[in-house]
C-alpha cells in the first residue's frame, strides 16, 4: 500500500511535517521570549513605582523641613535649623 504512493508525495509529506514541526518550535520559542519580555516590564514598573514612592517621601521631608524654618542639606539629606 505504501509502496503505491509515489516517492514525490512521500517527500512532500515529510517536508510538510518538517515545516509543521519547525513552525511549532518557532511559536514555542516566541512565547518564551514574550514571557521574558513581560516579566522584565513588570520588574521595571515595580522599580519605577518604588523610586516614585521614595522621591515623594524625600520631597515631603524637604517640605516639612522648610515649613519649620529649617535648611535642607542635599549633601547629608537632613534638615538643620
Amino acid at each position: 500500500m505504501i509502496a503505491a504512493i509515489p516517492l514525490v508525495w512521500r517527500l512532500g509529506a515529510g517536508a510538510a511535517l518538517a515545516l509543521l514541526i519547525l513552525a511549532a518550535v518557532a511559536l514555542w520559542r516566541q512565547s518564551l521570549i514574550n514571557d521574558g519580555w513581560d516579566r522584565a516590564l513588570q520588574k521595571v514598573e515595580k522599580q519605577n513605582g518604588q523610586a516614585v514612592d521614595a522621591a515623594r517621601r524625600v520631597q515631603r521631608s524637604v517640605d516639612e523641613c522648610y515649613d519649620i524654618g529649617g535648611l535642607w542639606s542635599q549633601i547629608t539629606g537632613q534638615c538643620s535649623r
